[in-house]
C-alpha cells in the first residue's frame, strides 16, 4: 500500500510560461478599457419564453439557430433605435454608427478574440446564425481574417453555456457598450395575473461608458433589448 501511495505522488513546484502575443494583447487591452473608461452596468432579468417558442419554430422548418443569434438580433434593432448607445469617442469627438458591426466574443484556444457580424442589422435570424458560426469556427481554427476581426460597433459576450447566471463584461475598446449574457433558467416567477408560474429566465447585463452614456439612455436601451427578446414574433414579420 505505501509503494502504491508513492507512485501516486505528484511532482509539486510552479510552472512559468511566456505569455502568447495574443495574450500580451487582450492584457493590454483590458486594462487600458478598466483605467480610461468610466464603465457603469445596467442589469435585467428576460422572459425567453417568445424565444424558446421562435426557436422550436425554425427548428420544426429544418433552420438551426442558437438563442445568441436571437439576442444578437435584437440587440442589432434596439441599437439602430439607440444610435446613442451605438457610438465611440476620442479625445475630441464623438462618432455615432448608424448601421451595426456586431462583435461577438468567442473563447479560443488562443484566448479570447471577437469576431464580427458585419451589418447585423440588416441581416435574417438565418443570416445571423450562419455568419455567426462561420466566424466563430474561423476564430477557433486560427484561420479567421484580419476582416472579420476589425470593425465592431457594439459587442456581445455570451457565457450561459458553461453555466454561468450572470456577469459583468469589460467593454471592447474603442466602442462604448457591451452586453454579457448570462445562462437561460427555469425560474418561478409571478406572471401579470399574479400568479406564480415557471418560466425560463435570463438575465443579460449592459456595461457602458458613462463618459458618453447617461444611465437613463443606457436604460432606456436595455429596455428595448428586453422588449424584443420577450416579444421577438417581430423578427418574422
Amino acid at each position: 500500500m505505501a509503494e502504491n501511495t508513492e507512485e501516486m505522488k505528484v511532482e509539486r513546484g510552479a510552472e512559468t510560461i511566456p505569455l502568447t502575443r495574443v495574450r500580451k494583447i487582450i492584457s493590454k487591452r483590458m486594462h487600458q478599457s478598466m483605467s480610461e473608461l468610466a464603465q457603469a452596468n445596467h442589469r435585467m432579468n428576460i422572459d425567453m419564453s417568445g424565444a424558446v417558442a421562435l426557436r422550436e419554430k425554425y427548428k420544426a422548418n429544418g433552420v438551426k439557430i442558437s438563442y445568441n443569434d436571437i439576442v444578437i438580433k435584437c440587440v442589432a434593432r434596439a441599437l439602430m433605435e439607440s444610435p446613442e448607445i451605438n457610438c465611440r469617442m476620442d479625445e475630441e469627438n464623438m462618432t455615432v454608427y448608424h448601421y451595426v458591426n456586431m462583435g461577438m466574443a468567442v473563447d479560443t484556444p488562443r484566448g479570447l478574440l471577437v469576431p464580427v457580424i458585419k451589418d447585423a442589422d440588416l441581416l435574417t435570424l438565418p443570416e445571423i446564425s450562419a455568419e455567426s458560426a462561420r466566424v466563430a469556427t474561423a476564430a477557433k481554427s486560427g484561420r479567421i481574417a484580419p476582416a472579420d476581426m476589425s470593425g465592431a460597433t457594439f459587442t456581445i459576450s455570451n457565457l450561459g453555456m458553461f453555466d454561468i447566471d450572470d456577469f459583468t463584461a469589460i467593454i471592447n475598446q474603442p466602442e462604448a457598450g457591451i452586453i454579457a449574457v448570462g445562462k437561460m433558467s427555469k425560474q418561478v416567477v409571478v406572471d401579470e395575473n399574479d400568479e406564480m408560474v415557471v418560466r425560463p429566465m435570463m438575465q443579460i447585463s449592459l456595461t457602458y461608458d458613462h463618459r458618453v452614456i447617461d444611465g437613463a439612455p443606457a436604460a432606456r436601451f436595455l429596455q428595448k433589448v428586453k422588449q424584443y427578446l420577450q416579444d421577438p414574433a417581430w423578427i418574422d414579420e
